[in-house]
């Protein structure tokens, strides 16, 4: 089910997102939808990283590679 929000933004983004919208023919709400969902998932990525590199830093034990793992 969509919600509906309201959001405030500066001119130079309603510039962007009406240029984006008149260029792909879409609605400005499914443009910023995209990219409020692409901004969301680079968030996510960045969090992933962040615990990958904590484990990574603190892990005393064997790492196993891609083959041990997955084979060839």
């Amino acid at each position: 089910m969509k919600k509906r929000i309201n959001v405030t933004i500066d001119r130079d983004m309603e510039k962007s997102i009406n240029l984006l919208a008149k260029h792909k023919r879409l609605p400005k709400a499914a443009i910023a939808t995209a990219l409020i969902r692409e901004a969301l998932e680079l968030q996510e990525d960045f969090l992933w990283v962040e615990l990958a590199e904590h484990r990574r830093k603190t892990h005393k034990g064997r790492y196993l590679t891609h083959e041990e793992v997955w084979g060839k």
